[in-house]
């Protein structure tokens, strides 16, 4: 079994079949994806394709960001939420994606994952807010009329407020580089308000 949670949850499941083999993968930015793989490749003696399954990661990376080099680089906000919003520093995956698709993230600074209050945001000034929203919880348009009514904020003011309701673009995983381009076409003006 491949998890990504703590492997003590599985220990009535252990305890059945004392053979269960648990695999416990941390990934908590791009960089573990291709290490996760490559372990998965080794269980499975597979070296094979977990190197061909890494390299064609490795070069819709590189196509990003050779796609976005030399352009602006927008100062970048992708919060969770918009009543209570979250969001990732720069040893976080959505900091690392912000960074690869072009733009600067404006909480570069901050650690891991942090809530942020309004003051905060006002002060990073971005030019461009990605926000994810769960529509179970939240609608999309009440996310997007609440950020652009904020006018002292340069990305609210500029009306270049994306609103994204996909569960993946916050869960690390191979299909991020599909998300990094959808984040540059935003951040650099390739998409639809």
């Amino acid at each position: 079994i491949f998890i990504q949670v703590n492997a003590e949850k599985f220990q009535s499941l252990r305890q059945m079949d004392p053979n269960l083999k648990i695999e416990h993968f941390k990934i908590e930015n791009i960089a573990d994806m291709p290490v996760a793989v490559s372990r998965i490749g080794e269980i499975a003696k597979r070296h094979d394709l977990a190197e061909k399954v890494n390299q064609q990661f490795s070069a819709q990376l590189a196509a990003v960001r050779q796609r976005t080099a030399g352009m602006d680089r927008p100062r970048v906000l992708f919060v969770m939420g918009y009543e209570h919003p979250a969001t990732g520093g720069n040893d976080t995956f959505i900091g690392q994606m912000i960074e690869t698709a072009g733009g600067i993230n404006v909480a570069g600074s901050l650690k891991g994952w942090q809530n942020l209050n309004l003051e905060t945001i006002l002060q990073f000034k971005p030019d461009v807010i990605v926000c994810q929203v769960d529509e179970n919880y939240e609608k999309p348009d009440g996310a997007k009329n609440y950020w652009l009514q904020m006018k002292d904020i340069p990305a609210c003011k500029s009306g270049r407020v994306f609103v994204v309701t996909d569960r993946y673009w916050s869960i690390p995983m191979l299909r991020t580089p599909e998300y990094i381009v959808k984040l540059a076409d935003m951040i650099h003006n390739n998409s639809a308000k």
